[in-house]
């Protein structure tokens, strides 16, 4: 006699199919800055495509849908930055001799950052009052 295997309960069905959006967003935005050619990371850009759709009625959707993926991983945040941190001990020498440059490129993107979360901050405040 065989043993079935019990189904996914519905919260890890939701939060699988959010991971599996935001890597196919990630994809995708990597392979568009792959065709075009551009310098600029393509996570980044995929996050963009999703920043301007939330602003679009099939926001709400997209929201459900990535919402508890999302809150598995905000926490997590702080242990994903660990591996920027020590890639950039290994850059001490560049870092050194471009310190302006560095200082303004972490500052706008601190900047854009703030925007863009304040911007999102308004649109989920907006979408919660008009439920």
């Amino acid at each position: 006699m065989t043993e079935s295997k019990p189904a996914p309960s519905g919260r890890a069905s939701a939060v699988l199919l959010g991971l599996a959006l935001f890597f196919a967003i990630s994809l995708g935005g990597d392979a568009v800055t792959t065709a075009l050619g551009i310098p600029f990371p393509g996570a980044v850009l995929g996050l963009l495509f999703v920043l301007t759709l939330m602003f679009t009625p099939a926001g709400a959707r997209l929201e459900r849908v990535l919402a508890p993926a999302a809150d598995i991983l905000v926490p997590l945040l702080p242990l994903l930055l660990v591996p920027l941190a020590v890639g950039a001990m290994g850059l001490f020498d560049v870092l050194g001799r471009q310190p302006w440059q560095i200082i303004c490129v972490l500052f706008a993107g601190w900047l854009i950052a703030a925007l863009v979360t304040a911007c999102t901050m308004l649109v989920m405040r907006r979408r919660t009052s008009d439920a």
